[in-house]
C-alpha cells in the first residue's frame, strides 16, 4: 500500500523530495517499474514478430473444385472486374439457385461471355468454351476447409445474339424427253415403246441403235424408200444403156 501511496505522490509531484523513511520505498517502486517496462515492452515486440510472420507468410491459391473453371483469390461484382467481355445478362437465363449452387438451362438471344460465382474469399470464373453445351449444372464457388461454400453473389456477362438470316434453298428440275423411231413396222413413238423392226433411241446422252433380222441397220435417216428408189433408178438406167447392145447379140445369135 505504501509503494502504491509513494508511485502517486511522486508520479504526480516529481519535484517533491522523499524523505529518508520513503527512500528505500522509492527505490524498490522505480525498480518495479522499470521491470515492468522491460517485460511489457519484450511482450510487445514479441507480439510484432508474430504479426510480421504471420502476414509474410504465402497464401495457399484457392480450388476451384471444377474442371470447369477457374477460381480467382479476390471479388469481383461487375464484368469489367472479372475481365469478361459484354454486360450483366443474368436477367435473360433461366436458372435455379439453391444457395450452393447455379444451374443454367437457357438464354433468350444473348451470347454468354463467361460467368462468376463468388463465396468465401474467392470466386469461380466460368469461361464460355468451358461450359459446353447447355445445360450447365451446379455452378459453385471455390472450396474451402468445410467444402463448398454458400454463394455470396453470382452473375453472367454476354452480349446480345445476331438475327438469325433465314436459308433459302431454290431447286430446279430438268425433264429430258427421249424419240424414238422404229423402221419395219413404220411406227413412230415418243417415249418408251417395243417393236420389232430397228430401232433407234435418241436421248440428251447417248444413241442406241439395234437392227432387227432380215433388215437393213437404221444409220438414224428414216426415209428407206428413197434409198429403194435409187436403186431401181440405178438399175433402169443400166437396163437402157445396156439394151442396144443386148438386142444386137440376140439378133446375130437368130
Amino acid at each position: 500500500m505504501r509503494l502504491v501511496v509513494w508511485v502517486y505522490k511522486y508520479a504526480h509531484h516529481p519535484w517533491v523530495t522523499p524523505s529518508p523513511e520513503e527512500t528505500p520505498v522509492r527505490d524498490s517502486a522505480r525498480s518495479t517499474l522499470v521491470r515492468s517496462l522491460v517485460v511489457a515492452a519484450a511482450a510487445g515486440m514479441a507480439l510484432l514478430g508474430a504479426a510480421a510472420t504471420a502476414s509474410a507468410q504465402p497464401t495457399a491459391p484457392p480450388v476451384s473444385g471444377d474442371p470447369r473453371a477457374v477460381a480467382v483469390p479476390s471479388n469481383a461484382t461487375t464484368c469489367l472486374q472479372a475481365g469478361l467481355a459484354g454486360s450483366d445478362v443474368t436477367a435473360q437465363l433461366t436458372y435455379t439457385n439453391d444457395g450452393t449452387y447455379v444451374t443454367v438451362t437457357g438464354t433468350d438471344s444473348v451470347e454468354v461471355t463467361g460467368i462468376v460465382v463468388k463465396g468465401g474469399p474467392a470466386y469461380n470464373l466460368y469461361l464460355r468454351p468451358a461450359l459446353g453445351p447447355l445445360p450447365w449444372t451446379n455452378l459453385h464457388s471455390p472450396l474451402v476447409p468445410g467444402g463448398v461454400p454458400t454463394i455470396s453473389h453470382w452473375f453472367a456477362c454476354g452480349v446480345k445474339a445476331p438475327p438469325t438470316t433465314p436459308t433459302t434453298t431454290k431447286t430446279t428440275t430438268t425433264t429430258t424427253r427421249t424419240t424414238t423411231t422404229t423402221t419395219g413396222s413404220h411406227t413412230s413413238t415418243s417415249g418408251s415403246s417395243s417393236s420389232s423392226g430397228a430401232t433407234t433411241t435418241s436421248g440428251a446422252a447417248a444413241t442406241t441403235t439395234s437392227a432387227g433380222r432380215g433388215s437393213l441397220p437404221n444409220t438414224g435417216f428414216g426415209n428407206a424408200w428413197l434409198i429403194w428408189l435409187g436403186v431401181a433408178l440405178l438399175g433402169g438406167g443400166a437396163l437402157i444403156l445396156a439394151g442396144p447392145r443386148l438386142k444386137k447379140l440376140l439378133t446375130k445369135r437368130d
